[in-house]
């Protein structure tokens, strides 16, 4: 990837799915909207980097090691891959339960509200208003 990618901004046409587990379940599920996976140095021994990297060769999506661009765009020192993905608009499934949190505050709850939600099969829609 030739591509100088900047911190999230909510503008930018692409956005960034941050650490291990997340980046394989984009690899999983939306692999193509993905546009590559960067990955960081000091994962090395992470046994979830080798299943990222067979996705990445089995959707023929770009796979670099770069700790620089990791460290700008998580800001934090165990962020060991990053996933980068085209936005995209999902519809909401007229067939299943959906969660809606309007300013939800407490971001380390917000963790455990979405794995719950998906722990039951809802589906889930978090806006901050402003």
């Amino acid at each position: 990837m030739n591509i100088s990618f900047k911190r999230y901004n909510k503008d930018l046409p692409y956005s960034y799915s941050l650490g291990v587990f997340p980046t394989i379940e984009l690899l999983s599920k939306r692999a193509k909207h993905t546009l590559g996976v960067i990955l960081h140095s000091k994962g090395k021994r992470n046994k979830g980097l080798e299943k990222i990297r067979f996705l990445c060769e089995k959707n023929d999506i770009p796979l670099t090691e770069d700790d620089k661009t990791i460290q700008r765009i998580a800001r934090k020192g165990n962020v060991y891959a990053v996933g980068v993905f085209e936005k995209y608009h999902a519809p909401l499934s007229h067939n299943q339960d959906h969660i809606v949190l309007v300013n939800p505050n407490g971001m380390g709850n917000l963790g455990t509200i979405i794995r719950s939600m998906l722990g039951f099969g809802a589906a889930g829609n978090v806006r901050r208003v402003r």
